[in-house]
């Protein structure tokens, strides 16, 4: 019986459905985390020690976080999200703000909001409906959108929200199924499978 839950365990992964950021966008993500970092070492230098930035390589917009499931799931969601995303128009929006989650009182998100999100929203509802259809439960929270630029482990005395972010474009062209994985240096993203959007 042990050998069994333990073989169980190595066969669960977290899994979670989310649009990959394109090269051009990481760059001007990198360099207002720089500049950010540089606001911070000037005004609140303090703070600096409890925020942790997100590696360029793992930034990414989720759709929908799918958790601990198991290889007949993520096959499930590959079969069932390849002909929605690939039948699923490509769009186009602007990173516009800094917002903060779950406030800016007491933040322990911080992230680039999109707009417009019409687009972005019904997509996820989409990737939402495949998730109930594969067993998962339902989301609790409405979805937000948004671009994780980093998490903060404390509490700050940083007012996020009077600081401004340069607006950056972002051209949606597919979606991506992404595993996270711990390494010694962090979590690493590996891509499962890519969804392509039919071209506008």
């Amino acid at each position: 019986m042990k050998a069994a839950k333990i073989q169980a365990a190595k066969d669960i992964a977290r899994i979670f459905i989310a649009i990959p950021m394109p090269f051009l966008v990481k760059q001007q993500v990198s360099m207002l985390t720089v500049s950010l970092q540089a606001h911070l070492k000037r005004r609140s230098p303090e703070a600096l020690s409890s925020i942790r930035w997100i590696n360029q390589d793992n930034l990414h917009l989720t759709l929908r976080f799918l958790g601990s499931i198991t290889p007949e799931q993520i096959d499930f969601i590959k079969t069932h999200a390849a002909p929605i995303i690939q039948n699923t128009r490509s769009f186009k929006t602007v990173l516009t703000s800094l917002v903060a989650f779950p406030s800016y009182e007491e933040p322990q998100i911080i992230a680039l909001a999109p707009h417009p999100q019409p687009a972005i929203i019904a997509l996820s509802y989409k990737m939402e409906d495949i998730a109930k259809e594969c067993g998962l439960p339902a989301e609790k929270q409405p979805y937000q959108p948004h671009l994780t630029i980093a998490r903060i482990d404390r509490k700050t005395h940083v007012n996020w929200k009077n600081i401004n972010a340069p607006k950056i474009r972002l051209a949606v062209e597919e979606a991506c199924l992404f595993q996270s994985k711990q390494s010694d240096e962090g979590s690493v993203y590996e891509k499962l499978a890519t969804f392509p959007l039919a071209m506008a």
